[in-house]
């Protein structure tokens, strides 16, 4: 598709923000910079700072400054204080009332868009009181909660982890969470991982949740926290496949190809020594009546029907269309497996089968054989044993001349002797199988079914050469 050489590295169904939280322990000149660099490589709209010792916004302004971004609220102070920022280029912003204590935990509410972003701080001393605020979907809530709960992997349950579990339950948040995934706080004085900072978004009314992606970022300097990076909307990844361009056979114009081999294969002796130009004028050939290259990218079940829609969601921005789009995509998926798992039969080809399972199970192909060192030292030995062994020149010399000599009297046979007809060569190259792996010449079998007659006269001559002279190409003797 010609769709995805202009496509990012995903496509994004539905409103799309990109939101980084962090406790960042103290805001400072060196770390706005440092997070200057971060949020342009990850293209952040909305920042959510915890922790920013700040005791004014004076203090804030002086050391809090991030170039490309403006500060939209913040509550301050010295031991603890939050900030939200948001891209200058941001201009439909609101920041929401809120009746929240201070001294129980910081809490700033802003409306981009139609999505409302709550940051949100707790100190580790103080407990949640009366629960947390609520405001209509699309919400996201995302900061550092210090709440322990077994549900984002704490080995045990706090009473404030208990009422921030109750508060999510009862109001239909749904904890983004990835129990494989790395701790968003790495503790320097015990050397584990654990996960204070936390996403909650709001549900639709069908208990669907607000759809959004949550990615743990590298370690920040200067702090045991770890930055945090949503991502709102469906996002479909691109996949990127291996940079090796591939012949489209079903693309060729076999016609031309083969008209265009008889009328030049004419200039080329049918002797062994010019397999190499035949195999450069085949390869010349292809490509000019061949498409060949590969896709940068790729979206796996991605049809003419998904096309379609994509572009018309381009176009119109319809949520509707989106989510018909994600159906089909859905759909195709679902259809590819079901025709793989009725196409695995052990009874023909056990490797297909096999190859399938162990991608669902996740294991590899190669088996991995334990040898000890005892045994590698024991082959060792043998082979510098073998390698010094005296070899005997005169019986060497005897065996070569009574293989000449049998050669000598072995009589010719006229049916195998003779040479080649256009019939035989015919004949072997409809016995050639398609779609099967081209060897160190790089010549498909689709390239040999599809020469023309003046080509298949020149393969009966040079094979008929070899047969003659007892004489191979060298291309054609070379390992792979």
């Amino acid at each position: 598709m010609n769709l995805h050489d202009s496509l990012p590295s995903e496509i994004s169904i539905g409103p799309s923000l990109r939101i980084c939280q962090l406790n960042v322990e103290g805001i400072s000149l060196a770390k706005c910079e440092y997070l200057h660099k971060m949020l342009t490589k990850h293209n952040v709209d909305v920042l959510l700072l915890q922790e920013t010792h700040t005791k004014d916004m004076q203090d804030l302004e002086s050391r809090g400054k991030i170039l490309g971004y403006n500060i939209i609220s913040a509550h301050n102070h010295a031991k603890y204080g939050i900030v939200t920022y948001a891209r200058e280029s941001l201009t439909d912003i609101s920041i929401l009332p809120t009746k929240v204590n201070p001294s129980n935990f910081y809490l700033i509410a802003i409306k981009v868009q139609d999505t409302s972003i709550v940051n949100i701080y707790k100190p580790p001393a103080q407990e949640w009181g009366d629960g947390l605020p609520v405001f209509p979907h699309p919400c996201i809530f995302a900061g550092d909660f210090n709440s322990h709960h077994i549900a984002w992997r704490y080995d045990s349950n706090d009473l404030n982890g208990i009422h921030l579990q109750q508060w999510a339950e009862q109001n239909s948040f749904h904890l983004v969470f990835d129990a494989k995934e790395k701790g968003s706080f790495r503790s320097a004085r015990w050397k584990r991982d654990y996960n204070p900072d936390l996403t909650f978004v709001s549900c639709e009314s069908s208990g669907v949740p607000f759809p959004i992606t949550r990615n743990i970022l590298c370690n920040f300097p200067n702090s045991q926290h770890r930055p945090v990076l949503m991502k709102t909307g469906n996002q479909i990844p691109l996949m990127k496949s291996m940079p090796l361009p591939r012949w489209n056979l079903q693309k060729a114009d076999w016609v031309a190809f083969a008209n265009d081999m008889d009328s030049a294969i004419r200039w080329i002796p049918p002797i062994a020594e010019n397999y190499s130009r035949f195999v450069g004028l085949t390869t010349a050939t292809a490509k000019k009546y061949i498409p060949r290259g590969y896709r940068k990218t790729y979206v796996p079940g991605w049809s003419e029907e998904s096309e379609q829609l994509y572009r018309q969601y381009k176009s119109t921005g319809d949520q509707e269309i989106g989510r018909n789009l994600l159906e089909s995509l859905d759909t195709e998926r679902k259809n590819k497996w079901l025709t793989t798992v009725e196409k695995m039969d052990f009874k023909t080809s056990s490797r297909k089968a096999w190859n399938v399972l162990n991608k669902l199970t996740g294991k590899s192909g190669s088996r991995n054989v334990c040898v000890s060192q005892k045994l590698t030292d024991s082959i060792a030995n043998r082979v510098v044993e073998t390698s010094r062994v005296k070899g005997d020149r005169p019986h060497t010399k005897t065996v070569k001349k009574l293989s000449q000599n049998c050669k000598k009297e072995l009589s010719a046979d006229e049916f195998i002797s003779r040479p080649f007809t256009e019939e035989e060569t015919t004949y072997a190259i409809k016995q050639l199988k398609l779609g099967k792996a081209a060897g160190e010449d790089g010549i498909y079998n689709e390239f040999i079914k599809n020469l023309g007659p003046n080509c298949r006269k020149w393969l009966t001559n040079f094979y008929a050469d070899i047969l003659a002279r007892n004489k191979l190409p060298p291309l054609s003797i070379s390992p792979k």
